[in-house]
C-alpha cells in the first residue's frame, strides 16, 4: 500500500503536473522538508507543498523523474530518482538558461492513513545551481 501510494505521487504529481492528485494522496497537513541548504525551506500543508510543485515545474517545465529504485518498510518509503528538465524559469533566484539540466536525488515519504504525511528530501541542489550558473560551482557540472 504505501508503495503504491508513493509511486502515484511520482506518476500523477511530480511528472504528470495533477495537484489534485496531490489532495487525493498526501494529508492535508503533509510536510516537506527539501534539501538543508538555507535557501529552501520547509513546506506545510497541501497548499504549501502544492505552491512548491507549481514554482518547480515553473522554473523546470519540462521536468521528468526516473525512479531508479523503491525500498519499503511498514510506513516509509525510500526512493533513489533522477530529474531532468529544461530551464525555463527562475530557481532559487537564478535566471532561466534555457539549458537542460540534470539532477539526482533520494526522498523518503511516510505515510499516515495511506496517505503521504511527510516528505524528506535530499537532492544535490549546488550541482543544479552550478548548471545554470558555472561560477557558482567553480564550473563543474555536478549531478
Amino acid at each position: 500500500m504505501s508503495r503504491a501510494v508513493v509511486k502515484r505521487f511520482f506518476d500523477d504529481v511530480l511528472i504528470g503536473h495533477d495537484l489534485d492528485a496531490l489532495a487525493e494522496i498526501a494529508s492535508l497537513d503533509i510536510l516537506i522538508h527539501p534539501t538543508a541548504m538555507p535557501c529552501e525551506a520547509s513546506y506545510f500543508g497541501i497548499n504549501g507543498v502544492g505552491g512548491w510543485l507549481e514554482e518547480s515545474w515553473k522554473a523546470f517545465p519540462d521536468l521528468t523523474i526516473a525512479d531508479y529504485f523503491t525500498v519499503a518498510q511498514g510506513d516509509i518509503v525510500a526512493v533513489r530518482w533522477a530529474a531532468r528538465g529544461t530551464s525555463r524559469g527562475n530557481f532559487l533566484m537564478l535566471p532561466p538558461t534555457g539549458e537542460v539540466v540534470e539532477y539526482t536525488g533520494v526522498s523518503m515519504y511516510r505515510i499516515e492513513g495511506g496517505r503521504i504525511a511527510e516528505i524528506w528530501e535530499t537532492r544535490n541542489t549546488l550541482g543544479i545551481m552550478s548548471q545554470l550558473n558555472p561560477e557558482i560551482g567553480g564550473g563543474h557540472h555536478a549531478h
